[in-house]
């Protein structure tokens, strides 16, 4: 979730730097035939003041007016911010399934009664909605994208389709992003316990072993483990390869968090 979020970050100031080079341009073909003598300028020098937003002047009028790339630019960069909230939402709706038979790593906040079916349970109905609205978004940037590859000589005349499906993109995002923010993740909280208990008991803590004695040796603690239902902790010690305090210090998930710390007990034992 940390490296999705990560990833929606940049893709917004990827998307607000595409925001200030929005271009326009005058008349059919990119001539400038048909407006008044200064008509341009004056357009370029009063429209960001209305607007503003720092609109710049195309270089070709007449790429400009066939070509609707820039849209689908900025389409692109909806669809990628989309695609990060959709999969930590998703990952929000599997870490909090149970509370008992599922994951239950974390818990929603309540947002509804709960489930007609099942007293009790907090569904996670904000996660879905913002999945659901992104789905609407790579609808749009579908259709946005047909649009765009339409355009036909010299002018395409599509854009109609194009600006309804952006704007409807931008004006969805921004209500769920928000209503995401407030009614679900600021009031997520972590079922200690139970992340405790995934992480102290995963065998993918066998890796640890692997670093110092060996891919064989780490595959035989990990089969070890599962087979007498054992931590990896407990069955590096009972074959001997780590003491209980270095098993304690080794295996400890809070410090396999941090990888310097990891990589310095890590050296110090090998050394």
């Amino acid at each position: 979730m940390m490296t999705a979020g990560i990833a929606d970050e940049a893709s917004i100031h990827r998307q607000a730097s595409g925001a200030e080079s929005t271009a326009s341009m005058p008349t059919a073909v990119g001539t400038g035939i048909g407006v008044a003598p200064g008509y341009t300028e004056k357009m370029y020098e009063y429209l960001p003041e209305v607007s503003h937003l720092a609109v710049i002047k195309m270089g070709n009028f007449f790429d400009g007016l066939q070509n609707a790339d820039t849209y689908l630019k900025i389409s692109s960069c909806l669809k990628g911010l989309s695609s990060g909230l959709s999969k930590m939402a998703s990952d929000l709706r599997l870490l909090s399934s149970g509370s008992r038979e599922g994951f239950a790593e974390i818990k929603l906040p309540a947002v509804q009664p709960g489930s007609s079916i099942m007293p009790g349970e907090i569904n996670p109905c904000i996660p879905e909605m913002m999945m659901q609205v992104c789905f609407d978004v790579y609808g749009n940037d579908q259709a946005i994208t047909f649009a765009v590859d339409r355009g036909e000589l010299d002018l395409n005349i599509w854009e109609p389709t194009i600006l309804k499906n952006i704007f409807d993109s931008f004006s969805i995002l921004t209500k769920c992003i928000t209503l995401f923010t407030e009614k679900c993740l600021n009031g997520i909280e972590a079922n200690k316990t139970v992340c405790l208990n995934n992480a102290e008991n995963s065998l993918s803590l066998s890796v640890v072993t692997s670093s110092l004695f060996g891919y064989q040796a780490a595959n035989e603690v990990a089969l070890e483990a599962y087979e007498k239902k054992l931590t990896v902790r407990e069955a590096a010690v009972d074959k001997g390869l780590l003491s209980e305090a270095e098993a304690a210090l080794l295996l400890n998930p809070e410090n396999l968090i941090d990888s310097v710390k990891m990589q310095h007990l890590l050296n110090s034992r090998i050394n």
